[in-house]
């Protein structure tokens, strides 16, 4: 469990009114001889003390959000993203939700003083160009609070998401980097916005980072909407030599990718997995670059309707995948049915990556202009340890990594390597253990390994034997391991329902269908 810190703690305590009161009191009782109608007296007032720690801070429930933008929540990108986002929070919540879509630019602060007037608690402006009109309009309306998903700038009653797009963009880039045949991959956007240039210097430094030799090509469609304008990017691109191409243009972009398909071959995808989203492009989208903007909006509803809303910039980095541990909301999508289009050197270098960019070893900073032509933002940090990466490419290795590469399980697996490496191995009965266990466990993993990547079928089969383990172990993310015999206590614990998912569940049941087959 998380503890609070002691002085955190009767810090916040004795600034409490309740435990001032009882204080106060305490310290007139002890001057006068104490009674029973004394101690009565006393112990009201410390249950009430006790009550008013456990009740929070009275405000108003939020039972009305907004959703504003000016994308179309059919783009299949990032103005459906959020569309769903907040339509399913709704069902989760029960909040009464308010949409607004295609807004042009010059009527925003006229849609936010809308909602505002209607009396929404919280209207949630999607894009960056909500930002300034957000702040002019804020001051008159106080009890509606507005959260700028990337935005840059906060207020009183204004706060910002401003999630680190870079962090997911540069291993985009460096897939691109590692699987180029030609040395040319292109990016295709929407408006050269700061916001824009950002997320193409990060997929440039990362293309640069696996492969020095690359060129990124760069167009602008300036228009977000028409597809014929991203098809026209891309041929471009194609013709140049471009044969990996990434956008983020929203429905401009799927003519990008059109154009990908066209010329067989691969293209990224932007804010939602759009392998999963556009079906006619399952053969063509290799991976997307994702934004858990549902993760976000939960976020800014829950901080404003549990009265903890501040005016302030947030920025979330990488996470392993969707709805993954920590505050993270950037991630790459699943490879789905082309995940045998990439090589398993490559997916190990792609895993090491998104770990050096989480432990800091890679630092990738917020780019608004862009940098000259073979120059990155990047900066190494050489304090931190680069990831190890994995001896899968040689064949043999993990088959828990093998089996939940490219995959829904692939978040689980990175939080156990974190978990192992920043928990377990920091202790010396975990250290014991891991050698042991390492011993017995790679007699036999690397050859149902390479079993895996021979039958796919073999492969999902073994993921799904997985399940179970891996969501028992995740469990350990809830706990704070603080020494020896913790560290010792939860590993049995994990062990033991382990063994009894695996082993005396399957056989109690088998016992007992055994019985009544005997009986009949």
């Amino acid at each position: 469990m998380n503890r609070i810190p002691k002085k955190i703690f009767f810090n916040d305590v004795y600034d409490h009114t309740y435990i001032k009161q009882f204080f106060y009191t305490f310290y007139l009782l002890a001057q006068t001889k104490t009674n029973s109608f004394g101690v009565g007296i006393l112990s009201i007032i410390i249950l009430t003390a006790v009550i008013g720690i456990s009740m929070p801070p009275a405000h108003a429930e939020v039972t009305k959000v907004a959703l504003v933008t000016d994308a179309l929540f059919s783009d299949q990108g990032w103005g459906t993203n959020a569309y769903t986002a907040a339509t399913n929070l709704s069902e989760k919540y029960g909040f009464e939700l308010g949409t607004a879509e295609n807004v042009a630019i010059p009527d925003i602060e006229s849609t936010l003083r809308d909602f505002a007037e209607r009396d929404y608690d919280l209207i949630i402006a999607h894009g960056f160009q909500w930002t300034d009109p957000a702040l002019v309009v804020s001051p008159d309306y106080p009890d509606t609070k507005i959260f700028v998903f990337t935005g840059y700038a906060s207020g009183p009653g204004v706060a910002s998401i401003s999630p680190l797009q870079q962090e997911g963009t540069f291993p985009l880039g460096a897939l691109a980097g590692m699987l180029t045949e030609t040395n040319v991959v292109g990016f295709v956007g929407g408006q050269p916005y700061p916001n824009l240039i950002n997320i193409f210097e990060g997929f440039k430094a990362g293309a640069m980072y696996t492969n020095p030799d690359v060129e990124v090509l760069v167009s602008w469609t300036d228009d977000w909407d028409d597809p014929a304008k991203g098809n026209a990017a891309a041929e471009a691109q194609i013709a140049q030599g471009a044969d990996i191409l990434f956008h983020t243009a929203d429905t401009a972009g799927q003519g990008m990718i059109r154009a990908a398909q066209d010329h067989g071959i691969y293209a990224f995808g932007a804010v939602l997995d759009q392998n999963a989203t556009l079906d006619w492009a399952s053969d063509t989208i290799l991976t997307s670059f994702v934004l858990d903007i549902e993760k976000s909006f939960d976020m800014a509803y829950t901080i404003t309707n549990e009265g903890n809303f501040e005016g302030v910039m947030i920025e979330p980095g990488i996470e392993t995948g969707p709805g993954g541990p920590g505050d993270g909301i950037v991630y790459l999508a699943p490879f789905h049915e082309l995940d045998g289009a990439v090589p398993q050197d490559v997916k190990n270098n792609l895993d090491a990556i998104v770990s050096d960019i989480q432990n800091g070893h890679l630092v990738i900073p917020f780019t608004a202009e862009f940098t000259a032509a073979g120059e990155s933002a990047l900066t190494i940090d050489e304090s931190v340890a680069a990831t190890e990466v994995s001896s899968e490419a040689q064949g043999g290795g993990c088959l828990i990594a093998t089996a939940a590469f490219g995959s829904e399980m692939a978040p689980q697996v990175q939080f156990l390597r974190e978990l192992r490496d920043n928990t377990v191995l920091q202790t010396e009965s975990g250290t014991s253990f891991m050698t042991g266990f390492n011993q017995f466990y790679y007699s036999f993993s690397p050859y149902i390994a390479d079993y895996e990547r021979e039958n796919p079928a073999f492969k999902e089969t073994v993921k799904l034997a997985l399940t179970p383990l891996l969501s028992s172990l995740t469990l350990l993310q809830y706990t704070d391991i603080d020494s020896e015999s913790e560290m010792l206590g939860y590993g049995i614990g994990v062990i033991l329902l382990n063994i009894g998912m695996y082993f005396v569940a399957p056989a109690v049941l088998m016992i007992t269908v055994g019985k009544k087959i005997l009986k009949k």
